[in-house]
């Protein structure tokens, strides 16, 4: 691959990270602004549902019940330090699969989403959507972490079409 091939990689990368943290910030504000202290909205038959929420732990709460340090350096420095290893990596080994490039992007941009919030919110993220039919909901969640999901998600799938390793072939 060329140089032009690199830079275009790259390119991506930063579309998708300044859409995806983008859309998570203005939404993240569009719901403290309007649905903050209000009930929850419920909407398309209660199948979706605006429910302001701040989340001291990480995904679905995890970790809310820890100490306030151990909160920080946990949620906030070791994450910081992965994304920062994560964005190093895609600067790196930009030469992947195009599908993982994208996913791996978009973990970049949930997880810097959601460090933002960190960052500027006293450890806490701001979530604001639940899914659900009936009593099976979802937790509450955000744009970051579909962001993330989503990436995981393309991720195993791109695992799942790479061409296997040649085996190597048997002595006669």
């Amino acid at each position: 691959m060329t140089a032009v091939t690199k830079q275009a990689r790259l390119l991506l990368a930063a579309l998708i990270v300044m859409a995806g943290v983008g859309c998570d910030q203005a939404t993240k504000q569009i719901a403290a602004q309007q649905i903050r202290g209000t009930p929850p909205l419920s909407f398309m038959q209660d199948l979706v549902r605006l429910h302001y929420a701040e989340n001291q732990g990480a995904f679905l709460g995890l970790g809310a019940s820890l100490s306030p340090e151990l909160r920080f350096w946990l949620l906030t420095v070791a994450t910081a330090g992965l994304l920062l290893g994560l964005a190093i990596f895609l600067s790196v080994q930009w030469k992947m699969p195009r599908l993982s490039f994208i996913a791996l992007s978009w973990v970049l941009a949930g997880g810097l989403g959601n460090m933002i919030d960190r960052l500027m919110h006293d450890g806490r993220v701001i979530d604001f959507l639940n899914l659900g039919l009936g009593s099976l909901r979802t937790g509450i969640f955000n744009i970051a972490d579909i962001a993330i999901t989503g990436g995981v998600v393309l991720l195993w799938i791109s695992s799942l079409r790479a061409d296997p390793q040649p085996s190597a072939p048997t002595p006669p």
